[in-house]
């Protein structure tokens, strides 16, 4: 079934050309020809684009909520109230501290998570933060073309 409205896209295209064509404009029979059955194709093959734009919508939505980080918002780090980085899918950044407590917040611009920590002298503390697609970004993505990413942020151990 879809290879024939492929085929009828195909022709649809061609049709167009074909009336774009000045030698077309001296037949007038067969000029009007063409326009009817480009005219005739038009309400098919607009209704197989609106599919194929929402399968394809679905598709890029399914692939968001499968990934482990959406990746497509940027994650701003700060320690102890100063900026550090801003990171975008796949980065990850080092910050040497002293011992001693330590406040470490990272937000995607819409949603911001806070960790405290207490660091002893010569103490490691790895964090992951990641985009996160929710049960209702499919529904907004669908309906708006764009979707809230969620934030997690949690230490590593």
């Amino acid at each position: 079934m879809f290879d024939r409205l492929d085929q009828l896209e195909n022709l649809y295209e061609e049709l167009g050309r074909q009336l774009s064509e000045p030698a077309l404009l001296s037949d007038q029979k067969k000029f009007q020809a063409v326009a009817k059955q480009h005219r005739d194709l038009e309400p098919t093959v607009d209704k197989f684009r609106q599919y194929r734009k929402i399968k394809d919508g679905i598709a890029e939505a399914r692939l968001m909520l499968q990934d482990s980080d959406a990746g497509i918002r940027e994650i701003f780090v700060s320690v102890d109230g100063e900026q550090i980085a801003i990171l975008k899918n796949g980065e990850a950044v080092t910050h040497d501290l002293p011992a001693g407590p330590h406040r470490l917040r990272v937000h995607n611009t819409l949603f911001w998570k806070t960790h405290e920590v207490v660091l002893q002298p010569g103490e490691h503390a790895r964090f992951k933060a990641a985009n996160k697609a929710g049960w209702g970004s499919f529904g907004f993505l669908m309906v708006l073309g764009a979707a809230p990413l969620y934030l997690t942020f949690e230490r590593e151990h």
